[in-house]
């Protein structure tokens, strides 16, 4: 699990967990509900005790919940239990530390167990107050501009000047609200890319060969205006195909939770979940 130091988010999980708390706090979901929800975001680490992240995901959640102003008292008393037991301080990794990082460590521990003994201060949490809006339908077919490695725009760039080397395109065959709010899209992606010139259209992509499942994304609007996604065509998935060729889809959760944006799935060196010779394949007739 990456590198490990003294610190409560010394380690990959916890630093991950972090920006996820971040990201779930936005939902207008009970405090339960939310625990429950990153539990099953992190099954092992979460329910698993010989897990090497195990302490590390109940510490860091008992911590961000404190921070956030969020009063769990099971959640605070667990925490508080990890802590008093030594089990964290006896897993391998913290064994393998050097005395003066687990001196620091234990000196971690003790600074968030006298913050867990105290209710936090509440704070006002903004969640979301309705489903963010889909950019993008099931069926939607797009072209994008691609350049070198076959890359599309960094959406997080807001100028962009490199030349231009062909086309791509992108079939969204999902479009969900994950939890009922956030946005994810999944998109079946055209893993060669054509040429600058014609300018491909609807049938010159439905004649293009090696399309590739790719993961899901999400795509706020100024994204697909910097990627100059361009809607070609719409047409119908068919969910029998669909579910017969790609089997195993991912549901978009983690994707979601975290926001990473469906540009990682547009760029040349992307792996994939599958592969279909045409679109045809899934596109209802």
């Amino acid at each position: 699990m990456g590198t490990w130091g003294p610190g409560l988010y010394a380690n990959d999980l916890a630093k991950d967990l972090k920006s996820t708390i971040t990201s779930v706090f936005r939902l207008p979901l009970e405090p339960e509900e939310l625990i429950t929800l990153l539990q099953d975001s992190y099954p092992e680490a979460s329910s698993q005790e010989d897990d090497e992240v195990y302490t590390s995901f109940w510490l860091a959640l008992a911590d961000q919940f404190h921070k956030k102003g969020v009063h769990h008292s099971d959640l605070f008393a667990r925490a508080i239990e990890i802590i008093d037991s030594g089990s964290d301080l006896e897993r391998p990794e913290r064994l393998e530390m050097s005395p003066a990082d687990r001196k620091k460590r234990e000196k971690a521990l003790q600074e968030l167990r006298e913050r867990l003994v105290t209710p936090p201060s509440e704070k006002p949490r903004k969640t979301l107050s309705k489903p963010q809006p889909l950019i993008m339908n099931p069926g939607d077919l797009l072209l994008f501009p691609t350049f070198v490695h076959n890359n599309c725009i960094n959406p997080y760039s807001k100028k962009w000047s490199h030349p231009q080397e062909g086309w791509s395109a992108v079939y969204i065959v999902r479009a969900t609200h994950v939890f009922g709010y956030l946005t994810c899209y999944t998109p079946v992606v055209l893993s060669v890319p054509l040429d600058l010139e014609p300018k491909p259209d609807s049938s010159a992509l439905l004649a293009a060969s090696d399309w590739k499942l790719r993961r899901p994304g999400t795509c706020s609007k100024p994204h697909f205006t910097r990627m100059q996604l361009e809607l070609v065509d719409q047409l119908p998935v068919d969910e029998q195909q669909l579910a017969s060729h790609f089997p195993n889809m991912r549901d978009g959760r983690y994707q979601a939770v975290n926001d990473i944006s469906i540009s990682n799935s547009l760029t040349g060196a992307m792996g994939n979940d599958g592969t279909i010779e045409r679109l045809g394949e899934i596109v209802a007739r």
